[in-house]
């Protein structure tokens, strides 16, 4: 009997810890609370909180949190976060799938950096924390698209991390208009890839795998290590980046009369590689995945993981907005993974434009 309790009470154990790992909210913060929290900014009359260098400072934080977002992800990071101010010099390194702010620090160039003011105060210049949402490339004059805010048009807007006028977090609330008030509670739980959400509304959280080591492993993201990123038309990465760039999205502004027997101009996303090999006569089988210089995204990622090679071969990949660009910075201007300048038709390079385009190599 003593051995058939026992025996149950190892299955059940296993049990219980395959539930654990395998629950979505798995994804949140694990780990002391004191890494992260300080519930009085105190400790035997040290202040608990950190400034962006790391100095005790007696400046609090929202939701007693011992930094800010960049505090935190800030090298060395709280609890093996993401860091998002790297420093590297090639970016074949190893560099983070959204690359880094700070990568770059004598640019005063804002092509090579999203420019978001919860930087102020590092080595990145004051410039670039001051320009405002009224200068994104493809945002155009309708104001009422950014982050799907109602209302008209508002004053422009400087970025934030999360929040209103961030990526992360609840962005579609325009009272949250701080990184602190959007991001709140995400970090213990929550099914949005990367913490990121098309809307504030439920049921609107971006779907993706990620990484576990945000493809910070040696030499950046590879075929057994990788994002796998959704080309949904409603929950996808790119219309992520369409609240912000709406031009650059949707067939109204990207193609000119009926598909297929008009023109594009602008280039698209969400639009399947086998859509366009039907009409463009490619072949498939010369297109790769590379996981570093050209991530594709797929319309159906049911099947994929973050440590298998997704083929590029499937119906289902497509387009993204990241198959060019990273979120956070990179050398090249508009934030590209590759230089533009370097694309030359005729050329052997295989990557950035030339990574799919494939006849225009030598």
């Amino acid at each position: 009997m003593k051995k058939t309790l026992i025996t149950l009470t190892i299955m059940l154990a296993a049990a219980a810890l395959v539930a654990v790992f395998s629950c979505p909210a798995m994804a949140a913060v694990s780990g002391p609370c004191v890494d992260c929290h300080t519930m009085h900014n105190s400790q035997n009359g040290d202040p608990m909180a950190t400034d962006l260098a790391g100095t005790p400072t007696e400046d609090t934080f929202g939701h007693l949190t011992r930094s800010s977002c960049i505090g935190c992800h800030k090298g060395p990071t709280v609890g093996g976060a993401p860091d998002v101010m790297m420093t590297y010099d090639d970016p074949d390194e190893d560099v983070s799938a959204g690359g880094s702010f700070a990568v770059w620090t004598d640019s005063t160039d804002d092509a090579k950096i999203h420019n978001v003011q919860d930087m102020y105060g590092l080595t990145i210049t004051t410039d670039l924390q001051n320009n405002t949402a009224s200068g994104v490339p493809g945002l155009g004059t309708d104001f009422a698209n950014m982050n799907n805010l109602s209302g008209g048009s508002p004053d422009p807007q400087k970025l934030t991390c999360a929040g209103a006028w961030g990526c992360h977090g609840v962005i579609n609330n325009a009272s949250l208009t701080t990184s602190d008030a959007g991001i709140r509670g995400f970090h213990h739980g929550s099914d949005a890839y990367r913490y990121l959400k098309i809307e504030g509304a439920a049921g609107n959280d971006v779907i993706g795998k990620g990484s576990g080591d945000w493809e910070a492993g040696t030499g950046g993201a590879t075929s057994t290590n990788h994002n796998v990123y959704s080309a949904s038309t409603t929950v996808g990465i790119n219309k992520l980046c369409a609240n912000c760039h709406p031009d650059f999205h949707d067939m109204t502004d990207t193609y000119s009369g009926t598909y297929p027997g008009g023109s594009w101009i602008r280039h698209p996303t969400d639009n399947t590689f086998a859509n366009t090999a039907t009409n463009a006569g490619w072949d498939l089988s010369s297109v790769t995945t590379n996981y570093k210089q050209n991530p594709f995204a797929f319309t159906d990622i049911s099947q994929a993981t973050t440590t298998d090679a997704y083929s590029a071969q499937t119906t289902s990949a497509a387009v993204s907005c990241l198959s060019c660009h990273r979120a956070h910075g990179t050398p090249y201007a508009d934030l590209l993974r590759f230089p533009y300048d370097g694309q030359d038709a005729g050329s052997a390079v295989s990557q950035g434009c030339l990574g799919c385009h494939y006849k225009q190599r030598g």
